[in-house]
């Protein structure tokens, strides 16, 4: 699945080699997982040729920053609507 990771949101984890039989960290018997919290995640998977594959990826998701960015303008954005001349 790649290096340990870091995101400012969700990551999609796929792994490197195709399989028949996927089985993640959570219960997820899907191909492909979706991220969500930071954590550890772990693939147990078969391949298509019968071999069988063990991995796992750190990945730290990061809070997006937008939101004080935002904030900051809206109360410029007030300061300069409601000023008098």
């Amino acid at each position: 699945m790649g290096n340990d990771t870091s995101s400012c949101g969700n990551l999609l984890l796929i792994p490197n080699v195709p399989g028949n039989s996927y089985l993640w960290s959570n219960g997820s018997t899907n191909n492909t997982i979706v991220a969500d919290t930071t954590g550890t995640y772990i693939l147990n998977m078969i391949s298509t040729n019968g071999c069988t594959y063990n991995d796992s990826i750190n990945v730290v998701i990061h809070p997006p920053t937008f939101i004080q960015f935002y904030r900051a303008l809206t109360i410029l954005f007030v300061k300069m609507r409601y000023h008098k001349l």
